[in-house]
């Protein structure tokens, strides 16, 4: 194998990933590969997989988070080059994952702020006028997902009930474009 990029996509598979729910699975595999063709390749791509070492994969860790990325972002690719290399472990390519001795950034996390009723009230004055202000309401009454929101159409809505069905999410894929997919919990569906 002469260079990591051909490797690192060959061992980004659905299988590979470990996601049972298809669709999850295609998300994942699809973050992975844009993480590999957008950051990971331009930075690691031309080095050929035996020559590896962590300090080259490191230097990386830390340049995405001068440039300003997340922790768990850069965690995330971490995931990816590790378990590329572990498999390349397994396969007697290498004979021990230059990953293994890398320490990417550790991920804080934060409690979630949620707004009160003054804010709620001033954010909903603000909106008043702008042309999502419907959406803005549904989201802080109902608490539906953003991709769930923009992915409703009027016959999700049971004007007699006074209820909305969420039977479809708006994704985003870096390839295929925007479509739309089953909601991400059964609950609601």
């Amino acid at each position: 194998m002469r260079d990591i990029t051909p490797w690192m996509i060959m061992c980004i598979s659905p299988k590979k990933v470990g996601v049972n729910h298809q669709e999850s699975c295609g998300k994942t595999v699809s973050q992975y590969q844009y993480l590999v063709i957008a950051h990971i390749t331009p930075a690691l791509g031309s080095i050929p997989l035996k020559e590896l070492r962590p300090a080259q994969i490191q230097s990386f860790y830390d340049s995405k988070l001068r440039a300003g990325f997340g922790a768990r972002t850069i965690q995330v690719m971490h995931v990816v080059i590790h378990r590329s290399l572990s498999q390349a472990v397994k396969l007697g390519l290498l004979d021990k994952n230059p990953d293994e001795a890398t320490t990417p950034p550790r991920s804080i996390d934060h409690e979630m702020q949620f707004y009160d009723e003054a804010q709620v009230t001033q954010f909903l004055i603000t909106a008043k006028w702008d042309r999502n202000e419907v959406l803005y309401y549904l989201a802080l009454y109902t608490g539906m997902r953003k991709a769930e929101l923009l992915a409703l159409r009027w016959s999700d809505v049971d004007w007699q009930a006074k209820t909305i069905r969420v039977q479809r999410q708006l994704r985003r894929d870096f390839r295929k474009g925007q479509f739309f997919s089953s909601p991400k919990t059964k609950a609601g569906r």
